[in-house]
C-alpha cells in the first residue's frame, strides 16, 4: 500500500508506487487522494495521473427504451428462427393409427389466399421502379400545386394495368387451385384389418399400407414391401 509523508510547507511526496500522482500545488492538496486508486483517477504513461470524469446517472427515454426492447424481441425471434430441430426416433406400427401429429399429405401450389391476394400483387407490381414511379407521379396530381393535367390521365392507365396484372394472378392462382384439388383428390386402395378402403391421396397419413396400381402417382414418401413383378422392377 502507498504511503503519504506530509511535509511543513505542505508539499506532497509519493512514496512506493512509480506512476503516483505527485503535486506541489496547495490548492490542489484537497483533490489529490492518500491512496490513488484506480477507480477515481488514470495515469497515462508519463506518470500523469487525472480525475476520472464523474459518471452520469438519469433516466432513460423512452426512445432507447423502445429501441432496446425492439432490439430483444429480434434477436429472440432471430434465435427461434435459426434454432435446430431435435429429431428422435419413432415407432410406426403398419396398418395402425399414428397417434403423433403430423403434416396433412396435400399438395398447396397456390401463391394467394383471400388475405393476401391484393397486398401481394400490388407488393409484386411496385417493388419495380417504373412501377413505383408511375404510382407516385399520380399522387402527386392529388396537389393543387404539382397538378398538370387531369387525374384521369394518369390514374387510368395506372389502374388498366393493375387491373389487368390481378385478373391474369387471379386466372393463375385458380387453375393451381384446380390441379391441387385434382392431385389431392386422387384416390387409392389402402389396406385395413376390415379390408381394402379407398382414401384420397390428402387423407393419407403416416403408417398406412395403401396399394399403387400401375401408372399411378406415388402420393408420398413411401417404403415398397411388395410388388407384383417377378423381377422385382418397380
Amino acid at each position: 500500500m502507498d504511503s503519504v509523508e506530509l511535509e511543513p510547507y505542505g508539499e506532497v511526496k509519493w512514496h512506493g508506487r512509480k506512476n503516483a500522482p505527485p503535486t506541489s500545488d496547495e490548492s490542489q492538496l484537497d483533490d489529490v487522494p492518500l491512496i490513488a486508486d484506480g477507480d477515481h483517477y488514470v495515469s497515462d504513461d508519463e506518470g500523469t495521473w487525472t480525475r476520472r470524469p464523474a459518471r452520469q446517472y438519469g433516466s432513460v427515454s423512452w426512445s432507447d427504451q423502445i429501441s432496446g426492447y425492439s432490439e430483444r424481441c429480434f434477436t429472440s425471434l432471430r434465435n427461434r428462427l435459426r434454432r435446430k430441430k431435435n429429431y428422435r426416433p419413432r415407432t410406426v406400427c403398419l396398418g395402425e393409427e399414428f397417434t403423433e401429429e403430423c403434416p396433412r399429405n396435400a399438395i398447396r401450389n397456390q401463391k394467394y389466399n383471400v388475405i393476401t391476394f391484393i397486398p401481394l400483387v400490388l407488393y409484386e407490381q411496385f417493388k419495380f421502379f417504373l412501377n413505383l414511379y408511375f404510382l407516385v407521379v399520380a399522387l402527386s396530381q392529388f396537389i393543387p400545386v404539382l397538378r398538370i393535367g387531369y387525374l384521369y390521365t394518369y390514374w387510368a392507365p395506372l389502374g388498366f394495368v393493375l387491373g389487368v396484372t390481378m385478373l391474369r394472378e387471379a386466372w393463375d392462382d385458380f387453375k393451381r387451385f384446380l390441379r391441387d384439388r385434382e392431385v389431392n383428390g386422387q384416390l387409392y386402395k389402402k389396406l385395413t384389418p376390415s379390408g381394402t378402403v379407398s382414401v384420397p391421396s390428402a387423407d393419407i397419413t403416416v403408417g398406412d399400407m395403401i396399394v399403387i396400381e400401375k401408372n399411378q402417382r406415388v402420393p408420398a414418401d413411401v417404403v415398397l414391401l411388395r410388388t407384383t413383378e417377378a423381377n422385382g422392377v418397380v
